[in-house]
């Protein structure tokens, strides 16, 4: 069984020798990393500016740049229906079909006019 995050036990039982040798070179560079972070933020005289990660800076730009690379497809119409369109239907579906129980309850006499919560909107 696969782990994404190895814990101690899938370490000693399930992973290869050579799993185990790049689990620990990536959490010697994790620490490595760290430990600059630590010094650049920890630094008595102020760092120069806010710490830069590359990573982060990656990740914000193409987040910002998301809509002009924005191709239309039938997996984003399918999504936009599902999200927008799909909900706004069934609204008003459920709304349209309580109304017209309610307004023929109303003309036949199964609600009387006393126990209508609506009759002070008219």
């Amino acid at each position: 069984m696969a782990h994404r995050i190895p814990s101690e036990f899938a370490l000693e039982n399930e992973c290869t020798a050579d799993q185990k040798r790049i689990i620990a070179e990536r959490a010697k560079i994790r620490q490595a990393l760290r430990k600059e972070y630590i010094l650049k933020v920890m630094d008595p005289h102020g760092p120069p500016g806010p710490v830069m990660d590359p990573a982060i800076l990656r990740w914000q730009a193409a987040r910002a740049a998301h809509f002009e690379y924005y191709k239309p497809s039938a997996k984003g119409r399918l999504l936009a229906a599902t999200a927008l369109i799909f909900p706004i239907a069934l609204f008003t579906y459920l709304s349209y079909t309580d109304r017209v129980e309610f307004d023929r309850k109303c003309r036949s006499g199964e609600i009387p006019y006393e126990k209508r919560l609506n009759k002070n909107f008219w």
